[in-house]
């Protein structure tokens, strides 16, 4: 059974880069709001990570991966943030260099509230290895489902065979859907339609909480070139970056789609 999703986040691979290019930007800025939950700390943090997420996005790193992150903040989701900050430090500052820092105060009267500012210059280390014609396509997801419901999809790697790997989340955690018991591990041609789930097997949809009517729902899906399988027990946001970060970003593709299940 596939129990009900929760939003991944940003899939980029800065430990792996064979071949580089420096880019400088300035001016990139993060806000955050102090808050009874936020202290002020805090808030400087967070905005710092928003400042270099607006940096990379400057220097044109994986453009594909904001509007996937978007969905994500729209959630709010404390569990990605908490992620978020383990990849700031293992990820993000490994391909970006501060040159220059500000933090200054933002007081709102119509709100009363104050938020911290921080504005940044780096330089970023950006990817030329990318395969841009390697590309995962994720067909026959609706934007919602009823409760209960099967969900069925194809995957279709464009220009290259490939074996995919399926990743959902929950409040509870993660899971492997796919390879699992019933279905092992396989290379799917290119530019082909392959029709999940296989072997008769029903993946249902399942809302669980009984406080919302609805719950929010994503799936990630990774195609590698080699068969590099994802051999951690536990299935979390962590295990699962590190397993996305030891894969060469010219030899993966990654598709993400957001769905519901209502009542």
């Amino acid at each position: 059974m596939v129990k009900q999703l929760l939003v991944f986040l940003l899939i980029f691979s800065p430990c792996l880069m064979t071949a580089q290019k420096e880019v400088k930007v300035q001016g990139c800025t993060g806000i955050w709001t102090v808050s009874d939950d936020i202290t002020p700390r805090q808030a400087e943090e967070n905005a710092l990570m928003e400042a270099r997420k607006e940096a990379l996005r400057k220097a044109g790193v994986f453009e594909e991966v904001w509007s996937a992150f978007g969905q994500i903040s729209e959630n709010e989701n404390n569990q990605f943030y908490e992620v978020y900050s383990q990849v700031n430090a293992l990820a993000i500052g490994g391909m970006m260099n501060l040159t220059d820092k500000k933090v200054t105060n933002s007081w709102d009267p119509a709100t009363q509230t104050l938020s911290k500012v921080v504005t940044i210059s780096a330089v970023v280390k950006v990817d030329n290895q990318t395969d841009r014609e390697f590309v995962l396509q994720v067909n026959g997801i609706e934007t919602a489902y009823k409760n209960g419901s099967g969900l069925s999809f194809t995957v279709r790697p464009i220009n290259r065979d490939a074996y995919i790997t399926i990743f959902w989340f929950d409040d509870q955690g993660g899971s492997l859907v796919f390879p699992n018991e019933a279905e092992s591990p396989r290379l799917f041609k290119a530019d082909t339609d392959h029709p999940f789930p296989g072997n008769g097997l029903k993946y249902e949809l399942s809302k669980t909480s009984r406080n919302r009517s609805f719950e929010r729902i994503n799936l990630l899906f990774v195609a590698t070139r080699q068969n590099i399988p994802f051999t951690e027990k536990n299935v979390t946001f962590e295990n699962v970056l590190k397993w996305v970060y030891s894969i060469p970003s010219h030899d993966r593709a990654t598709a993400m789609q957001l769905l519901q299940i209502t009542d």
